[in-house]
């Protein structure tokens, strides 16, 4: 009986196309409850081993519930080890955030947390300014004599997404940080692909084994550059 069973399951599998993506490896600190869904600290670790020469490639966040359900993405160019990230978020309403990382070789590992929302993280009231649209003041945490340790980043910006309420509204033209590119040594190193469930003032917190001559881009939707 017991084989039957796991015959009908493998058919099924196999008829829908599904396939499990394992989520050992990832560990995700979210809060359970939060009572501002514009400003939720996320947090991602990654300690599966990997094969000689394979590293990790991606990471990607999505809150599904989301007017836009792209959150934010880590693309690494190089070898980075360990993981460690940090960076806030928006979150419109209780749901689950779902994790997924992807190696070079095409491995793939998913999780997902659910987090309470109090009060939602949709945008209210006008458009900033022009002038406060702008990036500005962007700030960088080193640790010393390039030493391996927590590499932060910030810059100033609104992150306006274009929609009140959940709704899009076609008055407000979204206006918010793209990117942010750190290189070593001229060699770009990770990418940071910021989506309209960023928080304001998007920052980053990424572990480094080495520190020593960092350079930070950040761009925005405009084109804009800021360098650091």
């Amino acid at each position: 009986m017991r084989s039957w069973i796991l015959l009908i399951v493998l058919f099924a599998n196999l008829a829908t196309g599904s396939e499990s993506v394992p989520p050992h490896g990832l560990r995700v600190q979210l809060p359970a409850v939060i009572e501002d869904g514009a400003q939720v600290p996320l947090r991602i670790a990654f300690d599966e081993r990997l094969d000689p020469g394979e590293y990790l490639k991606t990471i990607q966040v999505q809150a599904p519930l989301n007017p836009e359900p792209d959150v934010i993405s880590f693309e690494f160019l190089q070898a980075v080890t360990p993981i460690r990230l940090a960076t806030r978020i928006r979150l419109s309403e209780s749901q689950p955030v779902t994790i997924r990382a992807q190696s070079s070789t095409g491995r793939q590992w998913q999780t997902e947390v659910q987090v309470r929302v109090a009060l939602s993280g949709c945008l209210t009231g006008p458009a900033p300014s022009d002038k406060g649209m702008t990036m500005h003041t962007p700030r960088v945490a080193i640790p010393g004599a390039g030493q391996a340790g927590e590499v932060r980043a910030q810059v100033r910006h609104p992150m306006e997404n274009g929609f009140r309420n959940g709704v899009r509204n076609h008055a407000i033209a979204p206006n918010r940080v793209q990117t942010l590119s750190i290189s070593r040594a001229s060699s770009p190193l990770v990418m940071v692909q910021f989506h309209a469930g960023t928080a304001a003032n998007p920052y980053v917190s990424i572990w480094l084994n080495n520190s020593h001559d960092l350079t930070f881009s950040w761009q925005d939707l405009q084109g804009r550059e800021l360098h650091r």
